[in-house]
């Protein structure tokens, strides 16, 4: 359990990767321009792409719902620019105001 870094709700939480692992094999070949990572070398190419969050089931679900994993991989890849897609930002407006749901309980923590 802790506060997910989304909704900012108390829950268990699962690890979201900002580089989604079904998108390593071929973006690590060639790197998106998005990434401003023209000449990384392979560690911190590697780095950069095990980035995690931890994120509570309901948030991890509307990311994978909203976008496909390329598109997540390229565009989305930080908290901040996840949190400002407006399909995603509205939900977590509404999620965060919510307690429980089925077979999940989780606290406000405002």
């Amino acid at each position: 359990k802790g506060e997910c870094a989304m909704c900012e709700r108390i829950c268990k939480l699962s690890e979201h990767h900002l580089v989604p692992r079904a998108t390593w094999k071929k973006l690590k070949l060639k790197p998106p321009e998005e990434w401003n990572m023209p000449d990384a070398d392979p560690k911190a190419l590697n780095d950069f792409m095990h980035q995690t969050i931890k994120i509570c089931r309901k948030c991890h679900n509307c990311v994978h719902k909203v976008h496909d994993v390329f598109t997540l991989a390229r565009k989305y890849f930080t908290l901040d620019s996840l949190i400002e897609d407006p399909d995603i930002h509205k939900f977590v407006k509404w999620i965060s105001k919510q307690k429980k749901f089925k077979g999940q309980v989780c606290i406000k923590t405002s």
